[in-house]
């Protein structure tokens, strides 16, 4: 059964109230209000100290698995040294972002049912097994299996990470928790080509530490996760069994090979040279058989039921705000993904900067966007107008996509550092408003974890997309532009795709500085082309806020039990049938829980179920 629209505008004033079905009697035309004891908040039997371990193991969990996304980034020059596969290089970096899209919607069918503390411990095993797989491997084919490993615990964890905090967090901290991960992820993001590179040019550790190092992080995480962290199931009346038959199997594998189809033929229609044209539009054409497929059976609710297809959860955009919200979320995501890859493999060319070098000049993009995630997450309680964020935020991308157009061999270091400057304040407003902004209206727990996996799909899917799309682009247009430039020379295709992939290249060890500058210029043009994905992913962000409420949110602050009822306020928590909790703070404005109100003054909340 599909859920009733919400609309948020009943949410923001501060006078809402959740009521059960038989909590309020009709008297005089009046509504008389029983007094029911507050409902414990799942954090209320939480210490302090436990509570901020556990943030600082999710801290450590979300930059892992930003440094897993991108710490390959530098280190693909050494694993093709190692075992060569030109064709295959590319899935070493790519692999790991579209199998955690792929995985997230399972995912999150797992938290419906399972143990939160016993699936997180889990998952970091798989994380820790992955890692090591990718370090020892023989071969180029087990770093993308250990790698796909990684990504099954990684999506496990972060969907993990994003439920705990709607959960356990008070709904006015939760866009700094948000922002906090968010900053966190950004970290590790940045972090992955500096520590890879360095361990790539390390003669003593060589690039299979850059997998090794995420061991014992995960450690840490695990001990502290072991320790602190408390069991918390979703309630239920069905077994585990029960539970696991119901998942939607079908739409699970149909979910994946979509995405897997999607990067495999973004690859092949990029480097046709390597895999002949015949295989990118068969791989294409499978594509679309299986989307239209996966399209019908989510539909129909083919060998599943309404309440157990795999995207449920998607019901959930029939809201007009969390629609927009996903739409910039992931458009903030392609950015980030085109931004960070490509930047770095500008200053290496256009500059001649050496791996390291290249990947520390992110720093500016960094340290902006974790200013500006921080900064939004504590300004929004205070100006609640959350359509100015994503308008101005969306605004900035757009604008910063239009300044990487500019890009070429002459352009100064620092002009090319305010551009990603600007790119990523508009990404920080974007990237972890959307939960905290859709958790004000949301009425249960089920919603704010589906909104949760929401959240982690347009993230992680955008980043994948990114890539594949930014990946196709950079090597169709790179690999031409060469070929024209160069490609008389006596130059071999082989050398070109080399040289695109960032191996060492004849074309490098040439001595003619004129080849050196038409290379140069040859690969810029390619790059340059990469960050339509900007413009692209700004124009649609800015459409999408733009078609926005001007609406407030309705935040207030958990001010504990001993405050309760000071300046004529009540808190009141609603705790559902079925015994969720809800996570709402809201205040009834009367003089006793005695009081008559005026019937037009209460919400009545409908359980989508």
């Amino acid at each position: 059964m599909p859920r009733p629209d919400l609309d948020t505008r009943n949410f923001a004033a501060g006078n809402s109230i959740y009521l059960h079905g038989n909590a309020n009697e009709q008297q005089d035309g009046g509504v008389q209000i029983h007094p029911h004891p507050p409902a414990s908040h799942p954090r209320d039997t939480l210490p302090i100290w436990k509570w901020r371990a556990l943030l600082v193991a999710n801290c450590f969990l979300t930059i892992m698995h930003g440094y897993d996304v991108s710490n390959v980034a530098n280190i693909q020059a050494s694993i093709y040294k190692a075992f060569g596969h030109i064709e295959l290089l590319s899935w070493v970096a790519l692999g790991y972002s579209v199998c955690n899209a792929a995985l997230i919607p399972l995912g999150r069918k797992l938290f419906k049912f399972g143990d939160f503390k016993t699936l997180c411990l889990l998952s970091m095993m798989f994380i820790i097994g992955g890692s090591a797989l990718s370090g020892a491997a023989p071969n180029i084919e087990c770093i993308i299996a250990g790698r796909a490993v990684m990504a099954l615990g990684s999506s496990i964890i972060y969907q993990g990470i994003l439920s705990f905090n709607i959960i356990f967090t008070y709904p006015h901290e939760l866009g700094l928790v948000q922002g906090s991960i968010g900053a966190c992820f950004a970290i590790g993001l940045v972090l992955g080509p500096i520590i890879g590179g360095a361990f790539a040019n390390n003669d003593h550790t060589t690039w299979r530490w850059a997998f090794y190092l995420v061991i014992p992080l995960c450690i840490i995480s695990l001990v502290l996760q072991a320790l602190f962290y408390p069991r918390y199931t979703m309630p239920t009346n069905k077994t585990t069994w029960t539970h696991i038959k119901e998942v939607d199997w079908v739409g699970n594998l149909l979910h994946i090979g979509v995405c897997l189809l999607f990067a495999i033929g973004c690859t092949f229609i990029g480097s046709v040279g390597t895999w002949g044209i015949n295989s990118g539009i068969a791989t294409w054409i499978i594509f679309t058989f299986c989307i239209i497929t996966y399209i019908l059976q989510q539909a129909y609710n083919l060998g599943t039921t309404p309440e157990n297809r795999l995207l449920s959860s998607s019901s959930l955009l029939h809201n007009r705000t969390v629609l927009f919200t996903w739409i910039c979320t992931f458009c903030a995501a392609a950015s980030y993904g085109a931004t960070l890859y490509y930047v770095p493999i500008y200053f290496a060319f256009g500059h001649g900067l050496d791996p390291f070098a290249a990947a520390t000049r992110l720093l500016p993009f960094i340290c902006v966007f974790i200013f500006t995630i921080i900064l939004c997450g504590t300004l929004l309680p205070v100006l609640r107008f959350y359509k100015a964020f994503f308008v101005v935020g969306s605004i900035l991308i757009l604008v910063g996509g239009g300044l990487f157009q500019l890009l070429s061999t002459d352009i100064s270091e620092s002009a090319v550092m305010g551009f990603e400057s600007i790119v990523a304040a508009g990404l920080g407003i974007l990237w972890q408003l959307g939960i905290p902004v859709c958790t004000t209206f949301l009425p249960n727990t089920d919603d704010r974890l589906d909104l949760a996996l929401l959240s982690n799909m347009a993230q992680l899917g955008g980043i994948a997309a990114s890539l594949s799309i930014a990946g196709m682009i950079y090597q169709s247009t790179g690999f031409q532009s060469l070929k024209d430039s160069v490609g008389g020379m006596g130059f071999s295709d082989g050398s070109i795709h080399e040289l695109l992939s960032g191996v060492d290249s004849p074309i490098l060890k040439n001595a003619d500085p004129k080849v050196l500058q038409l290379a140069v210029e040859s690969i810029t043009n390619a790059i340059r082309a990469c960050f339509i994905v900007l413009l692209a992913a700004g124009g649609i962000s800015i459409l999408a806020a733009c078609s926005m409420k001007w609406e407030p949110l309705g935040f207030n602050q958990h001010m504990g039990r001993q405050r309760m009822g000071q300046s004529g306020s009540t808190q009141l928590r609603h705790q559902i049938s079925d015994g969720e909790f809800l996570l709402d703070d809201l205040n009834s404005r009367g003089e006793t829980l005695g009081g008559t109100l005026n019937p037009l003054d209460l919400v009545h909340i409908r359980d989508k179920r």
